[in-house]
């Protein structure tokens, strides 16, 4: 991954680092570029750096972060090891020896590099930060920061259930953000590693110039959807309008769907009021003082395939979406409220508002639709009346072209957003290919969610420590637990409270 550059020489840091990134991401990703205060040193057999104590995230290298090894980690609090390695013992999170030394070995060990520190004393002794996601910054990479599940509701309720009662819990529907649900039920806190991926995304999306349109994709485990959920978290906290759709195969199955007289399009009202009521229970204020699109509906029609415009002052977007909210028989009218609402966003932000629009699971609106139609068919295969020969009922599904709000949310093929910033993952449960193509525009950008580096594991297994729910970690460890998940989330969640258990002779 390309190097997160230090933001100050009195906040000088080498930052994580994670996998390289496979051909098709941002550039080249080109190897480490030290800055200026971080002054690094080469050998022919690695390389070795000193890092500023200054930086309030230089907790975040304890385990150390060589840009040059994925696998660098530092010494151990006794100083034991040498060129060789660092030995088995535990490491403390701000037990950083003193001493330097060179990096030996090519790079794929937590044993690899050695690190010198100003000031060790100055290394906090957890990995977990007192910061909010809106001060979040590249000297934050690799630790935990409370992650604020009240900003993002979305993420932890299934798409359909503010429309029904509730379900005793052993049946809950299924729905939300099931990496991030999985994270904080492994843990019981909500508490989030801003990984130095994270960062580069955040960069990408906080830069200057066009809007970006970013397609994340990765392996499965990787962290992509929990990174989307701590974006939007991010933006919110920043006082950002971000419309977040948590999984998009909600987009095209479940509730119901009624066609369209005049057209043959068909909308699905329970999806198009999910998010109208996300955007309203998170952004309110921010769409009282949003105007509405011109054309956007003002008046509500009959039936479940109605719906339509009326007279009347222009109003503001939270006007549209509480007008679709306002039927439960009007599937034509929410679901134009809906499309009113992202084409009223993407106005603001060419006016100036700072506006995100975030899918997860997008590769679902680009396969088929849990949807269909009962049509007759003929028993010959022929066209037009049944000729005495029999004829038979048969389902066809939807396209996502029949879905009039399933269609509006593939964000990357659209041109009217103007300055909205999109950011859409895909997702290893939608069925698809991990290398099957998505349509997007010339100008959209392809981002590479790597699993996590062999340093992350260090701090994952950290934090659970600290959480009580494994014990000190060793260098040892962190090596076997990788090589057993290979960087996977969900295997992390899994193995990581029970490393201790882990037989080292087995690898």
């Amino acid at each position: 991954m390309r190097a997160l550059r230090c933001p100050s020489a009195q906040q000088a840091a080498r930052l994580l680092w994670a996998w390289p990134a496979p051909a098709g991401a941002w550039g080249a990703w080109p190897g480490p570029t030290a800055a200026d205060a971080c002054s690094p040193s080469n050998s022919s057999s690695g390389r070795s750096s000193r890092i500023s104590s200054s930086s309030p995230g230089a907790s975040a290298r304890a385990y150390g972060s060589d840009a040059t090894h994925p696998g660098a980690a530092s010494t151990s609090s006794s100083g034991s090891g040498g060129a060789g390695g660092l030995g088995g013992g535990s490491i403390g999170w701000g037990a950083l020896s003193a001493a330097g030394g060179e990096a030996a070995g090519d790079g794929l060990s937590l044993a690899a590099a050695w690190h010198a520190v100003e000031d060790p004393s100055q290394l906090s002794d957890s990995v977990i930060l007192a910061v909010d996601s809106a001060e979040l910054g590249p000297q934050h990479a690799g630790a935990y920061y409370p992650f604020d599940p009240a900003r993002v509701p979305e993420a932890f309720q299934p798409f359909h259930q503010a429309f029904y009662p509730p379900r005793p819990q052993n049946l809950q529907r299924k729905g939300g953000c099931r990496g991030l649900q999985a994270e904080f039920a492994a843990t019981g806190s909500p508490h989030l590693m801003w990984r130095a991926a994270t960062q580069e995304l955040a960069d990408r999306l906080d830069a200057a110039g066009p809007a970006p349109r970013l397609l994340l994709r990765g392996g499965p485990g990787s962290g992509k959807s929990v990174a989307l959920a701590a974006l939007v978290e991010r933006a919110r906290a920043r006082g950002e309008v971000a419309l977040y759709v948590p999984d998009a195969s909600a987009l095209v199955s479940g509730g119901f769907f009624y066609r369209r007289p005049d057209s043959g399009l068909f909308d699905t009202i329970v999806s198009a009021q999910h998010v109208l009521k996300s955007a309203v229970d998170s952004h309110r204020d921010a769409l009282a003082g949003l105007p509405a699109p011109d054309d956007a509906p003002r008046g509500g029609g009959g039936g479940g395939g109605g719906g339509g415009g009326g007279g009347g002052a222009q109003g503001t977007l939270l006007d549209t979406a509480m007008l679709g909210l306002s039927t439960d028989d009007d599937a034509r009218l929410a679901v134009e409220c809906c499309l009113s609402l992202i084409r009223g966003l993407a106005s603001a932000a060419d006016a100036g508002a700072s506006v995100l629009l975030a899918v997860d699971n997008y590769g679902a609106l680009h396969g088929p639709t849990g949807y269909g139609v009962t049509q007759a068919r003929r028993a010959d295969g022929g066209a037009g009346p049944d000729n005495g020969g029999g004829a038979y009922l048969h389902r066809v599904a939807l396209r996502v072209e029949d879905l009039p709000l399933a269609s509006a949310f593939r964000l990357l093929r659209r041109t009217d957003l103007g300055a909205a910033r999109v950011l859409v993952a895909t997702s290893a449960r939608d069925g698809r290919p991990r290398s099957a193509p998505v349509p997007r525009r010339r100008d959209a950008e392809t981002a590479f969610m790597p699993r996590f580096s062999p340093v992350e594991v260090a701090h994952l297994l950290h934090y659970y420590h600290e959480r009580g729910l494994a014990e000190a970690p060793s260098v040892s460890q962190v090596e076997k637990l990788l090589a057993i998940t290979n960087g996977s989330g969900v295997d992390l969640r899994r193995l990581g409270p029970r490393t201790a258990q882990l037989d080292t002779n087995a690898l």
